[in-house]
C-alpha cells in the first residue's frame, strides 16, 4: 500500500484551487473523492482493516483540508470583487 498520506502531502491548494499530486482537481471530483474515502474507511472500520484506515485517513484529513482552504480563498478573492471594497 505505499507509505500513506501521513508523510508527505498529497493534496494541497493554490491559489483556490485543490492541488492532488502536483495537478488540480475539480471541485466536484475532489467532493467524489472525499466520499470515496469516507466509504474506504468505513469499511475498513467495519472490517478491522486498520491498515487501511491509517493509509487512508490521514489522505481523507488532507483533501479535507485542502477543500476547505479553497473554499475560503475563492470566498476571500469573490468578497474583493465586492462594491464595498472598490475605490470611490
Amino acid at each position: 500500500m505505499g507509505n500513506g498520506g501521513a508523510d508527505a502531502r498529497s493534496f494541497w491548494t493554490a491559489g483556490g484551487d485543490i492541488i492532488a499530486a502536483g495537478s488540480p482537481l475539480c471541485a466536484d471530483d475532489a467532493f467524489r473523492l472525499a466520499r470515496f474515502y469516507a466509504a474506504a474507511l468505513e469499511e475498513a472500520r467495519r472490517s478491522g482493516d486498520v491498515q487501511a484506515a491509517a493509509y487512508l485517513a490521514p489522505l481523507a484529513v488532507q483533501l479535507s483540508a485542502a477543500m476547505e482552504a479553497s473554499d475560503c480563498w475563492r470566498r476571500a478573492a469573490n468578497a474583493s470583487r465586492s462594491p464595498m471594497f472598490s475605490n470611490p
